[in-house]
């Protein structure tokens, strides 16, 4: 006698010493659990959706914070040439034209952007290697295995998020660091 029959309900209400459920309202509440796994399955299957079409639109930004990183890379080792052919050059004018006896220093530290971390996310597998004949533990595998999916969809989404942050943050101090020099160049 499997779980989830009339005659499996029927013996646990007598075992519990509760009042035996009739055959309509078995059916009734099978029926009913029915359209709830179905409906879950559709909502699973829409979050599902999603996630796909949000990981679509992350890896649009993520390519775009790569691009600003790249591009301001690039402006810093302008800035730096810019520092060692003119600096001394500003320098010795300011000297000649005896507006400053200090000396300021030409070149500064090459300013050194912290190599970008990728960050994998770790999915773990749950293969079960048991043979499972009852329908409604199938039933159970297949629900357990769309909330696996999506719960590692979702994982993988975060990571890309933290990556991006920290792409931003990257992207947030070359900036700061860059016009903080551009701005000793003016004065």
């Amino acid at each position: 006698m499997s779980e989830g029959t009339y005659e499996y309900e029927c013996m646990r209400a007598e075992l519990l010493g509760i009042e035996k459920p009739s055959y309509d309202e078995f059916i009734a509440k099978k029926v009913e659990n029915e359209a709830q796994l179905v409906e879950e399955e559709n909502l699973d299957t829409e979050n599902l959706k999603t996630v796909d079409h949000q990981e679509e639109g992350l890896k649009k930004v993520s390519g775009g914070l790569e691009e600003l990183n790249v591009i301001l890379q690039k402006t810093q080792g302008k800035l730096n040439r810019l520092k060692a052919s003119c600096g001394s050059l500003t320098n010795l004018l300011r000297i000649k034209m005896g507006g400053k006896s200090s000396v300021e220093t030409p070149l500064e530290s090459e300013f050194d952007q912290p190599e970008e971390s990728h960050i994998e996310p770790s999915l773990n597998d749950h293969a079960s290697g048991d043979t499972v004949e009852d329908f409604d533990a199938k039933e159970d595998n297949k629900i357990s295995a769309r909330k696996n999916d999506l719960a590692k969809a979702l994982d993988k989404d975060l990571s890309r998020l933290d990556t991006m942050i920290e792409k931003a943050e990257n992207a947030q101090y070359s900036m700061s660091h860059q016009r903080k020099q551009m701005n000793k160049f003016l004065d």
